[in-house]
């Protein structure tokens, strides 16, 4: 609600989801009034109905532009399941959702959010969405000078550590400065950019 009620204007307006998995909420924030999204996601099996105005890339986000292993979620109580994969090998995720196993790692293409922004010519960007299982850290790193002209950021955060080099809140927001919490959930912040809103 907040997000649709804070673009809701008929201004041109670029989004970027990292970790889109199928698309569900792709479905709605390709809604708000002259948006175009980048979209990115990492696993292999996991794809989305095409949209007029959002690209998708099938490609990770971090700290290289190139190649990289994922370790891909497989089962949750038995039945398939593609939501917990990650760049980065899940550790304390085996002891907190023990119901969820992966498969063994494989490789995909992974890119830095400022080469992919340089190499697209994008400009402003309105809000960037992460859900990247324990990857947040290494996408920020790797987004810096994009993330200077965001003007909102929206993340999954977790102070348990669930995967292998995953930064927890605080580690996070270190990486941010001059970024202010807007809101602050259990798993979850919402952070805006000082200089742009």
């Amino acid at each position: 609600e907040w997000v649709e009620n804070q673009f809701s204007d008929p201004e041109p307006k670029l989004i970027i989801e990292i970790g889109s998995h199928v698309g569900q909420d792709t479905a709605w924030m390709s809604m708000i009034p002259n948006v175009t999204m980048y979209c990115f996601e990492p696993d292999p099996k996991n794809r989305q109905p095409i949209r007029e105005n959002v690209v998708v890339v099938h490609a990770a986000v971090g700290l290289i532009d190139g190649e990289v292993d994922f370790y891909p979620s497989r089962e949750r109580y038995g039945k398939p399941y593609t939501k917990s994969g990650s760049i980065l090998q899940p550790t304390g995720h085996l002891k907190t959702h023990p119901e969820i196993t992966f498969g063994p790692p494989i490789k995909i293409p992974i890119i830095t959010l400022d080469g992919f922004a340089e190499k697209m010519g994008l400009g402003e960007v309105a809000f960037v969405w992460i859900d990247a299982q324990g990857a947040e850290g290494e996408i920020v790193q790797g987004g810096q000078q994009l993330l200077t002209r965001t003007r909102y950021l929206y993340t999954e955060y977790s102070d348990r550590p669930l995967y292998l080099g995953q930064l927890n809140l605080t580690q996070l927001l270190e990486r941010l400065p001059g970024w202010i919490v807007v809101h602050r959930w259990e798993y979850d912040v919402l952070l805006a950019n000082e200089s742009l809103s």
